[in-house]
C-alpha cells in the first residue's frame, strides 16, 4: 500500500525530468506509465501520461490549458469545487490506490498550479508528501520554451515567476528540498547524496545521469530564485515577495475577468506565430507606418499651405484683373461714345464743307 509520494515540482524546462529520473535510479520507483520521451527530452519526461492527461483536462476545462494566455492567470477561489476537479480527483485516487509500491516519485510541472487539489487527494488517502523542487536560470528556461513551444519571451518570463512563486506559497506544510538545475552540472554527486538523505533511501549504487551535451543554457544560478549555500531558502524576503506576487496576481486576474480583456486581444494563443512578440512586431511596424504617414502628412500640409498661398495670390490677381478689365471696358465704352460723336461732328463738317463749296462755285459763276 502506498505510504509516501515524492513529488518533483518546478517550472517547465527546469530540470524536473532529470531530477525524477535520478530519484528513480536511486531506487524510488515511478508509476510504471512514465516512459514517454521525444526530441526535446531524449532521456524521457518521466511523467505518467495518465496523470498528464488528467491535469491537462482540468486546466483546459478551467480555460487554463498550456498554450493559452489564460494559463498564466490565477485560478478562481472555488476552482476545486468545480465538477471537473471532483471527477479528476476520483481518477487520481484510482491511480494512486493501484500503485503496488510503498513509495513512488511523481512528476508533472502542471501539479505546481494544481497543487492544492493534489494535496487534498493525497492527504485524504493518508499518504505522506515529500517535495523535491528544481530551479533553473530564468534565461535558460525562457530560451528553452522559445525553442520548444515557440513561446514569446514575455510570456515565458511571466510563467517563470508564476510557477516559482506558486511553489514557494504552497510548500510550507511538507518536507521539501530545493536544487538548482545547475547543481547537476557542477556537482551531481552532491545532489544525489542530498537526495538520498532527504528521501531516506539506501541505493546499492548510483550512476551519474546528467548529460552535459544536452545542456544548452546558462550555468549560473538564477539571481532571484536560485539556491545559494550561504543563505536560507526560501528566504523570508523571497516568501514575502511570493505573497505580494500572489496578491497582485489575483487582483490582475479579477480585473481580467471583470473587463473581459480577452475580447481586446487579437489572439489568446502564444504558440507558432500567434504570440506577443508577433503582436509587438506588428505594433512596431504600425508605429513606423504611422511615423511615415505623419511625415507625409507634414509634407502635404506644407504643400497645401503653399498651394493655399498661391491660390490666394492668384485670387487677388484675378480680382485685380477683373477691376482692370472693368476699367478698360468702361474706358472703351467712353472712347467709343467720343468716337461716335467725333464721327457725327465730322459728318456735319463734311456736309457744311460741301454746302459752302457749292455756294462758292455759284458765286463764281455769277461773277462771270
Amino acid at each position: 500500500m502506498l505510504k509516501e509520494i515524492v513529488i518533483v515540482l518546478g517550472m517547465h524546462r527546469s530540470g524536473t525530468s532529470l531530477a525524477a529520473m535520478s530519484i528513480k535510479k536511486l531506487g524510488c520507483p515511478g508509476t510504471g506509465h512514465d516512459k514517454y520521451k521525444d526530441e526535446f527530452n531524449p532521456l524521457g519526461y518521466h511523467e505518467d501520461l495518465r496523470i498528464v492527461k488528467i491535469n491537462n483536462k482540468i486546466l483546459e476545462t478551467l480555460k487554463k490549458g498550456w498554450g493559452s494566455f489564460d494559463h498564466w492567470l490565477p485560478l478562481q477561489d472555488d476552482w476545486r469545487e468545480k465538477k471537473i476537479c471532483k471527477e479528476a480527483s476520483e481518477e487520481i485516487k484510482n491511480i494512486l490506490k493501484n500503485i503496488p509500491h510503498k513509495r513512488v516519485v511523481i512528476k508533472d510541472p502542471r501539479i505546481v498550479i494544481l497543487f492544492k487539489l493534489w494535496e487534498d487527494i493525497i492527504l485524504g488517502l493518508n499518504i505522506n508528501i515529500k517535495l523535491v523542487i528544481l530551479v533553473r536560470n530564468r534565461n535558460s528556461v525562457i530560451s528553452s520554451l522559445a525553442n520548444r513551444d515557440k513561446m514569446s519571451k514575455d510570456m515565458a518570463n511571466s510563467l517563470y515567476d508564476y510557477y516559482n512563486y506558486e511553489i514557494i506559497n504552497n510548500i510550507q506544510n511538507h518536507p521539501f528540498i530545493f536544487f538548482n538545475y545547475e547543481d547537476f552540472i557542477s556537482d551531481e554527486k552532491k545532489v544525489l547524496h542530498n537526495l538520498i538523505e532527504f528521501i531516506d533511501i539506501a541505493p546499492k549504487k548510483y550512476i551519474l545521469q546528467f548529460k552535459k551535451d544536452l545542456n544548452h543554457g546558462n550555468d549560473n544560478y538564477d539571481k532571484e530564485f536560485g539556491i545559494f549555500d550561504n543563505r536560507e531558502h526560501p528566504s523570508s524576503q523571497l516568501q514575502s515577495l511570493a505573497k505580494k506576487y500572489k496578491e497582485s496576481h489575483q487582483r490582475y486576474g479579477q480585473l481580467h475577468k471583470d473587463f473581459q480583456i480577452d475580447n481586446l486581444m487579437a489572439s489568446n494563443n502564444w504558440r507558432l506565430n500567434k504570440d506577443i512578440e508577433v503582436y509587438k512586431s506588428y505594433s512596431d511596424e504600425l508605429e513606423n507606418q504611422l511615423s511615415e504617414s505623419k511625415s507625409i502628412e507634414d509634407k502635404l500640409r506644407k504643400l497645401s499651405s503653399k498651394f493655399q498661398s498661391a491660390y490666394e495670390q492668384s485670387s487677388k490677381e484675378k480680382e485685380l484683373f477683373k477691376i482692370q478689365a472693368k476699367e478698360m471696358q468702361s474706358a472703351y465704352e467712353q472712347s467709343s461714345k467720343e468716337f461716335k460723336k467725333a464721327a457725327r461732328d465730322a459728318k456735319k463738317f463734311q456736309s457744311a464743307y460741301e454746302q459752302s463749296s457749292k455756294e462758292f462755285k455759284k458765286a463764281a459763276r455769277d461773277a462771270k
